[in-house]
This record gives structure tokens, C-alpha cells and sequence, in this order.
């Protein structure tokens, strides 16, 4: 059950081990933030979040995100034939417990060569994260849409990368990306990262 709290405007997905009530989030008053939302239930939260690792399949390149449910700990675009043995090895050594891969659905028109193509890839690192006992899902990128943007009609790629600014990098500068010396939330992302 995804829901939001009253209090203090905090997001929770319906990965965490149990549901928080809306009511019982210890808002203190403070600052929101995505880093320091002000809950007092914030941090033990966090600790019980579980590690994601999301991979946005392509043709010939892929990417990937290891979230622990505050920072994202790893992201990376790599060629498919990598991403095989990356996913084997972050699964292990990061310890991710969900694996979460967007789902290529049909839109009732022709599908290209490259559709296939990631099509099968998408099934390669699937394969990969079953083998390994974690627990795989499938994202269709409607549902990202409707949850960071409230609707999917005429919602484009620039629309998702304000919305996930606006959640997670309010006032940072270089849009959430920051500098070199003060890096900001997306620091490093380019791409489809």
C-alpha cells in the first residue's frame, strides 16, 4: 500500500516491511528534506528499507540504481553483456533485495527491431536476479508516470526529471546534480541514469 503522511508530506512506498500510519510519523516541525524529513521514525524507517536494485533495459546499453530508500548508492550505465554479470555481483555484494526492471509494454503499434531486442535483454537480466532468490518486479513506465506526475497523458521525459527534482533535490544546484565540490542528489547521472 503506497501512501503519504498528513504530518510532514512523507512519501511511503509499499516496499517497507510494515506500513506506517499517517498519523504516528513524530513529525517534529522541522524542515522537510528528502535527506532529513523530520520524522522521528525517519531513520529507523530508513534502516528497515529494503535495498532496490532497478535496471532501465535498453538495446545495447542498460542502467542500473542500487536505492537503499534515502540515497542511491551505486548507478551506472554499462553494456548489456556487463549487466549480466554486474547484476550477479551487486545482488551479492550490495545485498539488494528487490529487483526492479521496467516492463516493455504494448502500446497496440508495430514494435521495431530495437523493442525486441531490449525485449530480450530485459529477459537475460531477469533470468539473472531469479537465479540469485531475489524478488523481481516489473515496472511499467505508465505507472511511474501516473505516481511522480499524477497523470500519463502528454507526460514526457523532461516532465519525470522535474517531478524527481522536486522530490528529492528542491534548491540544489545544477538541477539536483550540485558541483564537484558540493555534489547534489543526482550527481553523476546523465543519460537514462
Amino acid at each position: 500500500m503506497n501512501r503519504t503522511c498528513g504530518n510532514c508530506s512523507w512519501y511511503e512506498a509499499d516496499i517497507w516491511d510494515e506500513p506506517t500510519p499517517p498519523d504516528a510519523c513524530g513529525y517534529t516541525g522541522e524542515k522537510v528534506s528528502p535527506d532529513k524529513p523530520g520524522c522521528n521514525v525517519w531513520e529507523e524507517r530508513r534502516m528497515s528499507m529494503k535495498r532496490i536494485l532497478a535496471v532501465d533495459p535498453g538495446t545495447e546499453q542498460s542502467a542500473y540504481v542500487v536505492w537503499d530508500g534515502s540515497t542511491i548508492e551505486k548507478a551506472e550505465i554499462l553494456p548489456n553483456i556487463w549487466m549480466i554479470q554486474t547484476i550477479m555481483g551487486l545482488v551479492e555484494e550490495m545485498k539488494c533485495d528487490v529487483f526492479l526492471i521496467e516492463q516493455i509494454m504494448g502500446m497496440g503499434q508495430i514494435v521495431g527491431q530495437e523493442v525486441l531486442e531490449t525485449v530480450f535483454w530485459s529477459g537475460r537480466f531477469w533470468e539473472q536476479a531469479v537465479m540469485r532468490g531475489v524478488r523481481c518486479e516489473r515496472l511499467p513506465r505508465n505507472d511511474v508516470k501516473l505516481h511522480l506526475c499524477g497523470t500519463v497523458k502528454g507526460i514526457r521525459d523532461a516532465n519525470i526529471i522535474q517531478a524527481l527534482i522536486d522530490r528529492f533535490a528542491m534548491g540544489q544546484k545544477n538541477r539536483g546534480k550540485g558541483t564537484v565540490k558540493q555534489p547534489g542528489f543526482f550527481y553523476g547521472f546523465h543519460d537514462h541514469i
